[in-house]
């Protein structure tokens, strides 16, 4: 198990959800909670992922059943989505990354490496974003996303970036 230490720059709020499924033979894997230097670590051993976040300014919501993921509700109507899914449909790097980008109006910032990409922007909805995304293997996709009312402040947007931008492959096998 590896772990990973955040210095919290902010404490502020976010939230994290869950969405997709997996045709892995193992399903019994849990997922679990470390607190780390004033954050807690999500890890989530079913998708290899692990993500850090204030746990003073967010309400983890339950597991779903699948265990892919999780939903936690942050201050002022802010949410943070945290899930793995499997690639299904076979979809290359840059399609998935297209596909996510549908949702986008405007993009803010954009950071892409080999096996991951990241994101400021504004919804259809207005609503603002950070987003990262990590291509764990053909098969398995990660990903972080951070929404709050457009008219959020820094510090609020600041919290949800260091923490979609701690999400982290826990194995790269």
């Amino acid at each position: 198990m590896k772990s990973f230490i955040l210095v919290p720059l902010m404490t502020l709020g976010l939230a994290v959800s869950a969405c997709g499924g997996d045709d892995r033979a193992d399903n019994s894997v849990m997922a679990e909670e470390v607190e780390t230097n004033g954050y807690t670590e999500y890890e989530n051993e079913r998708f290899d992922f692990l993500i850090g976040y204030p746990a003073n300014r967010f309400t983890l919501r339950d597991a779903p059943q699948n265990n892919d993921g999780r939903v936690l509700d942050g201050p002022k109507g802010s949410t943070l989505r945290v899930f793995g899914t499997n690639n299904a449909l076979g979809l290359t790097f840059d399609e998935q990354i297209a596909r996510a980008s549908d949702s986008l109006s405007e993009i803010l910032t954009e950071d892409r490496g080999e096996n991951s990409w990241y994101v400021e922007a504004l919804d259809h909805e207005g609503q603002w974003v950070s987003l990262k995304i990590i291509h764990a293997d053909p098969q398995r996709l990660v990903t972080a996303r951070f929404t709050a009312d457009d008219e959020a402040d820094e510090a609020l947007r600041e919290t949800g970036r260091i923490a979609v931008r701690s999400l982290q492959l826990q194995n790269n096998a």
